[in-house]
């Protein structure tokens, strides 16, 4: 019976994989944003930049955990699970990372919000601040990112520590689908995120007089 219940799951997992790394694809879009070329202050857009640094970062953090589940296919059919289960825990290592840049845009955001408020150009002051709440928005979907990601990797990590051991699998599927549920609605609401991120940033751009280019 245990078997049954095995060879069941996997192509769970295996999905796990493909939704995730078509979630980076989704998030990659968010961190091309870059200024350049200003007629204002270089303060402006020199912080404009500062707050978007971690975002490579960030990026190839999230691409790492991708690559990892894409990866987990090849070795299942190996039965390589000890394998799986140190590349999971690598993957959760990653995430921290990426969590660890997240939080690191507090504080060049506050600064940045200081320049925009002190700002005597009300257009800029009002681009800018949408901008930041798009960002912040963007940083808040991010982290829900992270924590999805750790729910779907722990509970992997579970299930093949279990066909490790050759154990019966515990793995709660009604709370397996949940975390997948979840992880499918950030999806889309990073998506959505996306869209209003590149908008803010380009009005943004215009009202303070300087170009955007995208890396």
């Amino acid at each position: 019976m245990d078997e049954i219940i095995k060879k069941k799951s996997m192509p769970k997992w295996i999905k796990i994989g493909i939704l995730i790394a078509g979630i980076i694809l989704v998030i990659i879009g968010l961190f091309k944003i870059f200024g350049s070329g200003s007629i204002m202050s270089n303060v402006l857009v020199d912080e404009f930049n500062e707050v978007q640094a971690p975002n490579a970062d960030i990026r190839d953090a999230f691409t790492s955990v991708s690559n990892v589940l894409l990866g987990i296919g090849a070795k299942e059919i190996k039965k390589d699970y000890t394998g799986i289960i140190s590349d999971l825990q690598t993957a959760l290592a990653k995430l921290d990372d990426a969590e660890a840049k997240i939080v690191s845009t507090s504080d060049p955001l506050a600064e940045f919000q200081d320049i925009v408020d002190g700002s005597p150009d009300q257009n800029v002051k009002i681009t800018g601040t949408h901008f930041i709440d798009v960002f912040k928005s963007k940083n808040v979907a991010q982290m829900k990112m992270v924590s999805d990601s750790r729910d779907l990797i722990n509970q992997a990590i579970t299930y093949y520590n279990e066909m490790a051991h050759n154990k019966k699998i515990t793995v709660d599927e009604k709370k397996f689908n949940a975390a997948v549920s979840a992880f499918g609605v950030n999806a889309q609401n990073i998506t959505n995120i996306s869209a209003q991120y590149e908008a803010a940033a380009n009005d943004f751009a215009k009202a303070a007089g300087f170009t955007i280019e995208k890396k």
